[in-house]
C-alpha cells in the first residue's frame, strides 16, 4: 500500500454521500453584531480586491456569509474585533480559493490584505500572541502549498502524510489564536506553551478539520477535483466506499471531541495549578476555553447554512447545532460565578444542557485494518496487532508520521522527556529544606513510591529513591552504586554521588580534599555541579571555612547569567545548585525562581525529567531519520531553517536551544542532517560546524565530547568522522587520524567501550557508517592514504563488528543492550542499522522482522531506554525508539 496514491478522474466515486450526525455537545450561538460585521466586512473585501471582476462576485461573497461565520464562531466578541476576525477568515478563503489559480504577484490583493491585517492586529496583542500567530500564519500557508502540490500531481495524500501534513499547518492553532484576539484576552505564554493547552489546540483543530473534510466531501470530489480531503484519504487507504469512510471519519470526529473534554476537565486545569496563575489568568484561561467550545458549535452551525457546504449538510444536524441567541455556556458564570456549570472541568455538565434531540453518542471506534488518520491514542504493551499484514514500507510510512509529529510549527522537535528518580529526589529535598509547595511534595512522595517499586530501576536510582523515602539506614554507601561503570568520569561520579546521599541522609558525608577539587576547565555543567559538590560537603562536614567566597560567588553568578529559567537546560545541574545556594543564602531569589522553573517542567506523573528539551541534538537525529526515509522537503527545510538558527558564535551547537555548552555530539549531528538534506542552502553554516568540530580534534587523533584535551570518546570520533567527510580532501589531515583512532578502539570481540548508551550495538553502528565514509583512494593499497595495512584493518574492524552482531542476536531475532540480554526495539534498531553499513547480512531480516512485531498499532514502538546522561544513568524520551527505529529503516531500505 503507497502512502501517495493516484487519483484519477475516472477512480473518484460517483454520487454524493450521506452524511453521518455529529454528535456536537455545545449549543450554537450568534452575535447581535453580525449585520453590522457583514456590512463591515464586504466594504473591506471590495477595498482589498477581493470582491470584483475574476474574483468573487459580490453574490459569492453574501452567500459564503462569513460574517455569520464568525458572529457564530465568536459570539461574545466586541463589534471591532469581530470585525477584524472576520477579515481575517475572508483572507483565508480568498487565498483557498484563488492562491489555486496561479501564484499571488508581490502587492496582490492576498498580500495588501495580508500587511493590512498585521497592521490592524499587532497592536492589540501581546508580543507573545503575536509571535504565535505570526508562526501559525506562515505554517497556515506552507500547508495550502503542500495542497496545490498535491492537487496538481492528483496525488491522494497517505493517511499518515495527510496528519502530518494537517499537524504542520496549524491552522486549528490559528483560528484557537484568533478567539484570544476575539476576546481580547492573550494567554499568558505560561499556559499558551504548555503541553495541555497545545493537546487541546490539537483535538479542537482536528474536530474542525475533519468535520470539514465530510461536509465538503462531495463538493471537492464532484466539482472540483480536490484530493486533500480526509474521507478521500481513507477511502483510498483503507480501501472502502465513500459512505463507510466518511462514518469512519467521523467516529475519529467524536473521539477527538472527547478528548477534548478530558483535556478541559482534567488535564488543563492541573496546568493551570502547576503554573500557579492568578485569578485573571485563571479567568483568561476559562474564557479561552469557552471560546474554543463556541467556535466549534458555530462552526457546524455555519457549515449548515453556508452557501459554501449548504447543499451537502444533512438537516439531521441542525437541532443540534442551530444558532440561539442567549449566554454563552462558558461565560454563564458557573466554576466562577453562577448559577450555571461551566469552564475547565464542567464538560459532563454541559452534556446535561444538550438540545432535546441531541446527536447519539459515537460507536465503539473499530476502523477497518488500522487508525486511518493516525489520531488514535496507541494500545502500549505486548507485540501489535491489526498492523503485521502490511509491507514493510507501509510500516514505516506510519512510523515516519510518528516521528514527523514530534516537530512544531518551528521546526523546533518537542518530545517530552520521562520523569526520573535522580532529579525528582533533588526538587523533594529542595522543597522540603525551603518548607515550601506540600501538595507538590506529596505528588513527589507519590511518584517515588511508585519507581523505587519497579524491578527495572537501577540500584543507583533504587537507593536514591529509598533515601528520600527514608526506607534506608543512614549508613549507605556509595561504593557499587555505578555498577560496572568504568569511564574516565568514574571518580567525579563517585564523588558527587557519595556528597548527595549525604545530603539525603542516607550516609556521612564524605571525607573530600575540598581545596584540591578544581571545578573549572569541565563542561558548562560539570563545572556548576563540582562546585556544587564542594559547597553541599563543606557546609555539610560543618567545615564551611574550607570554600572560599570565590566558590560561592562562582555559584550566584553562574545561575544569575543563565540564559533560561533552567539553567542550561540542566535540571539536575540547576538542582544541586539551588541546594548549595541553600546551604549559605538560603532566603536568596534564585532559589525561589528555580524551585518554579523546574516545577514548570514537571510531568503529569508528578515527577522531574532529566532536561525540560533537547530540541537541537535529538532533533536533528529524528530529522535525519526522516529524510532518510523521504519525508515532505517542506518539513525538513523547516527544520533546518530552525537548526541553524540554534548554531552559537562559537560555531557549534548545544544540544537544545538557549544553551552556551557546545559539543561535537549536537554539531556533527545538525551539520551531518543539513548536510544529507541541502548542502548549498546551509553551506555556510555547515562550513563553520565542520570548523568547530576540526578544531576539537586531539593528539590522539579522537575527538572529545565537549573540550578539546579531554579524553578522546569513540562515538564522539565517529560523529566527527561523519560530519567532516563529506569534504574528505579539505578535512583529510583531521579524518586519517581518527580513522586510526577508531580501528584502535575497537576491542578483540568486536564491541567499543559504552559511553553515552547502554547498548553495545549504537558505538557499533557510529563507527561502522564512519568507516564506510573512508573513499575508495584512502582504502587501496600500499599507495592509499592509509597504507596497505591500515587498509586492511578497516576490513577486519567490519568482520569483527558482524561477528559480534551476529553471534549476540537472540533466537527471537532481536538484540539486548549486550550480549544475552533480553531483546529490546533500540539496541535491535542500532544493530540493524549497523547491519546496513555492513552490507545488510542475512541476519537483517530476523532482526526486521522482530521490529514489525513489536511495532504499536499507531505505527510507534516502546523500548527500554538506552541513552545516558550523567553517565551512566540512563533517561527517557518517549520518541527515542521510534527515531532510532525510523534510522534503521531508512539505512535499510
Amino acid at each position: 500500500m503507497a502512502s501517495v496514491t493516484q487519483a484519477t478522474p475516472q477512480q473518484r466515486p460517483q454520487g454524493p454521500v450521506d452524511l453521518p450526525r455529529f454528535a456536537m455537545p455545545y449549543r450554537a450561538r450568534e452575535s447581535p453584531y453580525t449585520d453590522e460585521v457583514r456590512a463591515r466586512s464586504l466594504r473591506w473585501a471590495r477595498e482589498q480586491g477581493f470582491v470584483g471582476p475574476g474574483v468573487w462576485t459580490e453574490q459569492q461573497f453574501a452567500d459564503m456569509d462569513f460574517a455569520r461565520l464568525c458572529a457564530s464562531t465568536h459570539p461574545d466578541a466586541e463589534a471591532s474585533r469581530l470585525a477584524l476576525v472576520t477579515c481575517w477568515y475572508s483572507w483565508l478563503f480568498f487565498l483557498d480559493d484563488f492562491y489555486a489559480a496561479a501564484p499571488a504577484a508581490p502587492g496582490g490583493p492576498a498580500d495588501r490584505a495580508l500587511a493590512d491585517l498585521w497592521s490592524q492586529t499587532y497592536p492589540l496583542m501581546t508580543p507573545d500572541w503575536s509571535r504565535r500567530f505570526a508562526q501559525s500564519t506562515v505554517s497556515a500557508i506552507d500547508e495550502h502549498r503542500y495542497e496545490l502540490a498535491n492537487s496538481a500531481a492528483q496525488q491522494v495524500p497517505g493517511p499518515l502524510e495527510y496528519a502530518a501534513m494537517r499537524r504542520i499547518g496549524c491552522a486549528g492553532k490559528w483560528s484557537a489564536e484568533l478567539v484570544e484576539l476575539a476576546h481580547g484576552t492573550p494567554l499568558a505564554p505560561a499556559i499558551a506553551h504548555a503541553l495541555p493547552m497545545r493537546d487541546l489546540n490539537d483535538c479542537f483543530s482536528d474536530v474542525l478539520r475533519l468535520h470539514n473534510d465530510i461536509v465538503s466531501y462531495n463538493r471537492e470530489t464532484q466539482s472540483e477535483n480536490e484530493v486533500n480531503n480526509g474521507v478521500l484519504v481513507v477511502e483510498h487507504s483503507a480501501g472502502c466506499t465513500p459512505q463507510e469512510a466518511a462514518e469512519l471519519v467521523n467516529q475519529v470526529l467524536t473521539l477527538r471531541l472527547e478528548q477534548f473534554r478530558h483535556i478541559a476537565d482534567v488535564e488543563l486545569p492541573a496546568a493551570v495549578a502547576l503554573h500557579g496563575l492568578g485569578p485573571a489568568e485563571r479567568e483568561t484561561v476559562e474564557r479561552h476555553v469557552g471560546g474554543l467550545r463556541d467556535f466549534m458549535a458555530g462552526d457546524f452551525a455555519w457549515h449548515n447554512s453556508t452557501g459554501r457546504y449548504a447543499d451537502g449538510v444533512p438537516h439531521a444536524a441542525e437541532d443540534a447545532a442551530a444558532p440561539t441567541a442567549g449566554p454563552s455556556a462558558a461565560m454563564s458564570s458557573g466554576a466562577f460565578g453562577a448559577p450555571g456549570p461551566t469552564g475547565m472541568g464542567t464538560s459532563a455538565a454541559l452534556l446535561g444542557r444538550r438540545p432535546a434531540d441531541p446527536a447519539p453518542d459515537a460507536a465503539p471506534v473499530s476502523p477497518p485494518r488500522f487508525d486511518a488518520l493516525g489520531l488514535l491514542a496507541p494500545a502500549i504493551g505486548g507485540p501489535a496487532h491489526g498492523v503485521c499484514e502490511f509491507p514493510v514500507k507501509e510500516r514505516m510510512l506510519r512510523l515516519r508520521a510518528q516521528v514527523a509529529g514530534c516537530f512544531d510549527d518551528r521546526g523546533a522537535f518537542e518530545d517530552v522527556c520521562a520523569s526520573r528518580v535522580l532529579e525528582s529526589t533533588m526538587i523533594l529535598t529542595l522543597l522540603r529544606r525551603t518548607r515550601r509547595y506540600p501538595a507538590v511534595q506529596s505528588g513527589l512522595v507519590g511518584f517515588l513510591t511508585v519507581r523505587q517499586a519497579d524491578p527495572g530501576l537501577s540500584t543507583l536510582e533504587r537507593r536514591v529513591a529509598e533515601a528520600s523515602l527514608d526506607l534506608t539506614g543512614p549508613d549507605t554507601a556509595s561504593d557499587g552504586l555505578l555498577g560496572g561503570f568504568d569511564h574516565f568520569t568514574s571518580g567525579r561520579k563517585q564523588m558527587m554521588l557519595g556528597t548527595y546521599l549525604a545530603v539525603l541522609g542516607a550516609a556521612p558525608y564524605p571525607e573530600l580534599d575540598i581545596s584540591s577539587i578544581d571545578h573549572r576547565g569541565h563542561a558548562s555543567w560539570v563545572e556548576l555541579a563540582l562546585c556544587s559538590v564542594k559547597v553541599l560537603n563543606a557546609h555539610g562536614r560543618g567545615r564551611p571555612d574550607l570554600i572560599t567566597d570565590e566558590d560561592r560567588a562562582y555559584l550566584l553568578d553562574r545561575l544569575r547569567s543563565a540564559r533560561r529559567d533552567i539553567w542550561e537546560g540542566n535540571i539536575g545541574a540547576h538542582l544541586l545548585a539551588l541546594l548549595a545556594v541553600h546551604a549559605f543564602a538560603p532566603d536568596s531569589q534564585l532559589i525561589g525562581d528555580g524551585i518554579d522553573a523546574v516545577l514548570a517542567a514537571r510531568n503529569p506523573d508528578a515527577g522531574v525529567p532529566f532536561i525540560p528539551d533537547y530540541t537541537a541534538f535529538l532533533g536533528s537525529v529524528a530529522a535525519l531519520a526522516l529524510a532518510k526515509s523521504g519525508a515532505e522537503r517542506l518539513l525538513l527545510t523547516r527544520i533546518g531553517d530552525y537548526l541553524c538558527l540554534q548554531q552559537n558564535d562559537d560555531d557549534g551547537w548545544p544540544f537544545t536551544e538557549r544553551v552556551q555548552q557546545t559539543d561535537v555530539e549536537g554539531t556533527g549531528a545538525v551539520v551531518e542532517f543539513l548536510a544529507a538534506v541541502d548542502p548549498e542552502r546551509y553551506g555556510e553554516p555547515i562550513d563553520r560546524g565542520r570548523r568547530y568540530i576540526a578544531a576539537m580534534a586531539n593528539p590522539d587523533g579522537g575527538f572529545p565530547t565537549y573540550l578539546r584535551g579531554h579524553p578522546t570518546e569513540v562515538v564522539m570520533t565517529a560523529n566527527a568522522v561523519l560530519a567532516l567527510a563529506p569534504d574528505w580532501d579539505r578535512y583529510a589531515p583531521v579524518l586519517l587520524p581518527a580513522v586510526r583512532c577508531l580501528i584502535r578502539a575497537q576491542k578483540p570481540d568486536g564491541t567499543f567501550e559504552r559511553s553515552w548508551s547502554l547498548s553495545e550495538a549504537h558505538a557499533i553502528r557510529r563507527v561502522m557508517h564512519a568507516l564506510r565514509c573512508v573513499p575508495e583512494r584512502a582504502r587501496g593499497g600500499s599507495d592509499g592514504e592509509l597504507g596497505g595495512e591500515l587498509g586492511g584493518e578497516l576490513d577486519r574492524a567490519a568482520a569483527l563488528a558482524e561477528a559480534y552482531l551476529s553471534d549476540s542476536q537472540n533466537p527471537d531475532g532481536g538484540w539486548g543492550q549486550q550480549a544475552g540480554d533480553e531483546s529490546d526495539p533500540i539496541s535491535t534498531a542500532h544493530s540493524l542499522g549497523a547491519g546496513a553499513a555492513l552490507g545488510t547480512p542475512p541476519w537483517c531480516r530476523r532482526g526486521t522482522d522482530y521490529l514489525l512485531r513489536h511495532q504499536r498499532p499507531d505505527g510507534g514502538f516502546s523500548s527500554k531506554p538506552d541513552q545516558v546522561a550523567p553517565r551512566p544513568i540512563p533517561y527517557d524520551f518517549p520518541n527515542l525508539a521510534n527515531i532510532f527505529v525510523l534510522n534503521a529503516l531508512g539505512d535499510l531500505l
